[in-house]
């Protein structure tokens, strides 16, 4: 659970790798069609954003996602730790401006996908207008 003391940054020493483009290629190819699940269609977004739960303690790392996908309402990542669903975090992202951003957001799902990576959503609290990029 993400909630143990440890170095949540362990992938970011590789920074994005091929294995990382691999899952989400593979992601990509299996939805390819995402705008039938969601209720807004998402933008491919291809960043590394780091994720604090409100949970974690004080001097924790913060944990690293992959981002695969992204809109005003939320993004899709992967991540190589399991994340608890439904609690709240702040991911720091990269906007298209080039910006560092802090968004308050929720933990919707985080589920295996493949071997040691898991495949994941979060809803941002409030809309990022700045990820409206359709």
């Amino acid at each position: 659970m993400a909630t143990e003391e440890t170095t949540h940054d362990a992938e970011a020493v590789d920074g994005w790798t091929p294995e990382v483009d691999m899952i989400l290629s593979a992601l990509d190819a299996a939805w390819a069609d995402p705008g039938e699940r969601r209720g807004s269609r998402r933008t491919p977004y291809r960043v590394i954003a780091r994720l604090e739960l409100y949970s974690d303690q004080n001097e924790s790392a913060p944990w690293t996602v992959f981002v695969r996908d992204i809109d005003a309402s939320g993004l899709g990542f992967i991540t190589r730790t399991q994340l608890p669903l439904g609690y709240g975090a702040r991911v720091s992202i990269e906007a298209p401006s080039g910006e560092e951003v802090e968004i308050a957001s929720t933990i919707l799902r985080c589920r295996a996908c493949s071997t040691g990576w898991f495949e994941g959503a979060l809803t941002f609290n409030r809309r990022q207008n700045q990820f409206k990029l359709d």
